[in-house]
């Protein structure tokens, strides 16, 4: 699966199984930066995330192991 952006940039990369995110994926801001990119399981995030703000830095908040879903650690 392969979405973009209204400006045309790429917006995000992955796959659907049985209509839920599985596997990896990867995702864009607006201004074409990387925004994020780990595992999904069953819809929910799995294992190691790293999410970037515009200015390319980690977003230490919304980065770490999941599990579930839920964020298990840093």
């Amino acid at each position: 699966f392969i979405s973009y952006r209204d400006n045309g940039k790429l917006g995000s990369k992955g796959s659907y199984k049985n209509g839920l995110r599985e596997g990896e994926w990867i995702f864009y801001h607006d201004n074409g930066q990387l925004y994020g990119k780990g595992s999904y399981k069953n819809g929910e995030k799995e294992d190691e995330w790293v999410d970037y703000r515009k200015d390319g830095t980690i977003n230490s908040e919304r980065s770490g192991t999941f599990k579930n879903g839920r964020k298990v650690s840093d």
